[in-house]
């Protein structure tokens, strides 16, 4: 990479290649860099997505409980 040694700089490299938005202005420059990154993307990207999908369950339970407590309480008070 460019900024070697720069720990932000690896962080945020790391994070777009398991997100992959990947902007492409920092790139392994040695073959064993290459294939390190392959390797970290093979593991990365669905652990990202399978990180991402569980989030996205946890708040769609929050949500669909919460309107259950409110459509429970709406249908209870009425007058």
């Amino acid at each position: 990479c460019q900024n070697q040694g720069n720990f932000h700089s690896s962080f945020f490299f790391a994070g777009t290649v398991a997100t992959t938005i990947g902007y492409g202005h920092m790139v392994p420059q040695t073959v064993q860099g290459q294939c390190f990154l392959l390797i970290f993307m093979l593991f990365g990207i669905p652990f990202f997505a399978m990180l991402t999908q569980s989030i996205s369950s946890e708040i769609n339970i929050h949500v669909l409980q919460r309107k259950k407590e409110r459509d429970r309480f709406t249908s209870n008070s009425s007058y």
